[in-house]
């Protein structure tokens, strides 16, 4: 399995979220930190990106090392603003992907001092078992070797992080493959930490959250108009109105 990671001026955090994934020694696992245009690096790097791609970019720099420098199964990408229980959280998500036979899993989501995520799939139902969905929000991805082989890259469009999840389901279902997200494992999210202390775009400029959240927005909708709108906007319409039933 490969861990990855991206840290943007959050070394603390950084720091803190592989000493935890470090705990869990049932699995064996590489750890990947890319530094994203990092002025502040961790301790802990282990790539070096000059410019900050941002979540989309960024993901696509960890996809191409984990396809083409790599042979693990598996790839997790950790936001750095993540608080986990190492002992077993690797192994947990592990075990539960394999069981449930999923392209790609998330743990349960709590958000710190904000409004919880406005996905409910993403809730935690206290089922006790892993529940299939149709897409997972990319705070916390397994991906399956698969799943990532079909993706390759992602779309220019997606740069800023919104919409990753969204073309994964839909790649997934189109596949027939599973996706999940397990009630058995549950995490906390420091929102918007990288954000909130200032992003630059490619060219410089300082964007504001509302700034960069627009730009996200446009670009993940222009994305999805051209890939797949109508099922892109059932995929949020059944997250939004998520209910577990046993």
């Amino acid at each position: 399995m490969l861990v990855a990671t991206l840290n943007v001026n959050q070394p603390e955090l950084t720091n803190n979220l592989v000493e935890q994934i470090s705990k869990d020694k049932k699995i064996k696992h590489e750890i990947m930190v890319l530094e994203n245009g990092a002025t502040e690096p961790s301790k802990y790097s282990t790539h070096i990106s000059e410019k900050n791609y941002f979540f989309g970019g960024g993901l696509n720099l960890i996809i191409d090392y984990f396809l083409n420098e790599t042979k693990h199964d598996w790839l997790f990408v950790l936001n750095c603003d993540l608080i986990i229980h190492g002992q077993n959280f690797l192994s947990m998500m592990l075990s539960e992907a394999e069981k449930h036979d999923v392209c790609q899993l998330s743990p349960t989501i709590i958000n710190a001092s904000i409004e919880q995520c406005a996905w409910k799939q993403m809730h935690n139902w206290m089922s006790g078992t892993t529940r299939y969905v149709q897409w997972i929000d990319f705070q916390c991805p397994l991906l399956r070797r698969d799943i990532v082989e079909r993706i390759g890259q992602y779309p220019l469009e997606l740069i800023y992080g919104w919409g990753n999840d969204f073309y994964t389901g839909l790649v997934a279902e189109e596949l027939k493959l599973k996706s999940g997200v397990t009630d058995k494992v549950c995490i906390t999210h420091l929102n918007s930490q990288t954000m909130n202390k200032g992003v630059e775009d490619l060219d410089g400029n300082v964007l504001t959250p509302s700034e960069y959240c627009s730009r996200a927005e446009r670009g993940m909708n222009e994305f999805m108009k051209k890939y797949n709108w109508e099922r892109f906007n059932q995929f949020k319409h059944n997250a939004f109105n998520y209910e577990y039933r046993s």
